[in-house]
């Protein structure tokens, strides 16, 4: 559904720890060519107006690119073992409230 941005190349969400849900959605963003970086604010309204409030990613992450197998599919399982520095440069990580 991230990728029905304007702004949104490609996208993948994983469930990251909470103390307080147990697991929320977090978001990489991989942003189309040209874009320095998105407005997570926006996204986050992106996201509000598409998806029930659960589904909402509480975490947003701009990537450079994502971790990729042969067949060019994104590798999930190393976003999760690498968390938030799966690539460099990284920005506009933020957490929104519950």
């Amino acid at each position: 559904m991230l990728c029905a941005h304007p702004a949104v190349s490609e996208a993948a969400v994983i469930a990251a720890a909470d103390g307080r849900w147990g697991e929320v959605g977090h978001a990489y963003i991989l942003p189309i060519p040209g874009v320095a970086a998105l407005d997570v604010v926006e996204l986050e309204a992106f996201c509000r107006a598409r998806l029930a409030a659960y589904k909402v990613p509480k975490r947003f992450e701009m990537v450079a690119d994502f971790p990729r197998t042969a067949a060019g599919k994104i590798q999930k399982h190393r976003l999760c073992q690498q968390g938030r520095s799966i690539t460099a440069p990284t920005a506009a990580i933020r957490s929104t409230s519950a």
